[in-house]
């Protein structure tokens, strides 16, 4: 599981691969595994025949890069891939919601004392404490830190604190609240090109040769068990419907934003795709779900340790040996 191919200078939640170490998976996934589309790999999996040291890559989110850094490298190495998107983003300047609050937070400088924010139909209240001075010293030396990881009373905490109120918001809900706290802040609600996602035209690029699938990852990446049923299925339905009016063709796999699978989301998924995608951290057997097939995200690893987690992931995969060419 990957979600950006990009050089970043900060990257709080370690989405991105640089483009160097992504050529550097390849080269050993051509080497040392079969790389396949995942259409294939449920193939095989509905046989009870999966392939030995079957490998599928998937990205999750629709970033630009995808087009133009990931797929150039796919088509070096001839490795195919599917790219779940993220069908309200498609074509609009605005970052994805965590890029944003990002930007805002995040940045070297001072932020005032005290925030109040309404989210929805609460109201939250944050004292920053030495939290509300970033120094640029402090910035530097942790541009990669993640924010789960993050010390009590630091920036970054606060940040995170900030980013579990939104996550299960609705969008409508969650834009208002950014808003609000661009005003808070000061900040401006201008996009990076370092993160926008992907136009109308590049994704008709990226999937125009067969080598790049595209799947579907809800309209507005949202957080699934937070909504109703209605909500639920619009988010599932119409982002398959966008993608299959877009493409001229069926769309038949599905990534749950962050994750997250309740068993309502699961069931819609079942009624619109032939399979979807977890990040539940496992290997394909031949007893997986294929409506909560696991994944293994990778780091922004270097070739040498993208090896060794790869020779363990392979190692664990519990399934028949098979010719490689069945």
């Amino acid at each position: 599981m990957y979600h950006r191919v990009a050089d970043l200078a900060r990257d709080p939640w370690g989405l991105a691969v640089s483009p160097a170490h992504f050529s550097e998976h390849l080269e050993i996934l051509r080497r040392h595994a079969r790389p396949m589309h995942l259409v294939d790999l449920l193939r095989a999996h509905e046989r009870g025949r999966l392939p030995r040291q079957a490998v599928v890559l998937t990205f999750d989110d629709g970033y630009a890069d995808n087009l133009h850094a990931a797929k150039p490298a796919l088509a070096r190495h001839d490795v195919p891939a599917t790219v779940f998107v993220t069908t309200g983003k498609i074509g609009q300047p605005r970052e994805f919601w965590w890029d944003e609050l990002e930007r805002l937070l995040l940045q070297p400088g001072i932020l005032p004392s005290a925030l109040e924010l309404r989210a929805g139909r609460r109201v939250h209240h944050w004292t920053l404490g030495p939290a509300a001075i970033l120094h640029e010293a402090e910035h530097e030396r942790s541009p990669h830190r993640h924010p789960w990881d993050a010390a009590p009373g630091t920036r970054l905490a606060f940040y995170y604190a900030v980013y579990r109120v939104l996550q299960r918001l609705t969008h409508e809900a969650r834009d208002e609240a950014l808003a609000g706290i661009a005003a808070w802040c000061g900040g401006l609600r201008a996009e990076r090109t370092s993160h926008r996602t992907l136009s109308g035209s590049e994704l008709l690029t990226l999937a125009s040769d067969g080598l790049v699938d595209i799947g579907a990852h809800t309209v507005t990446h949202a957080f699934l068990s937070a909504h109703d049923r209605d909500r639920q299925r619009h988010e599932i339905a119409e982002s398959r419907r966008y993608l299959e009016h877009a493409l001229g063709r069926r769309v038949t796999s599905f990534a749950y934003p962050y994750g997250d699978c309740p068993p309502g989301a699961v069931s819609l998924a079942r009624e619109q795709f032939d399979c979807a995608c977890s990040t539940e951290a496992a290997v394909v057997s031949r007893d997986s779900d294929p409506f909560r097939l696991p994944r293994l995200e990778v780091q922004n690893w270097n070739g040498e340790d993208f090896a060794r987690h790869l020779a363990r992931w392979l190692g664990a995969a519990n399934c028949p040996r098979t010719d490689r060419n069945d």
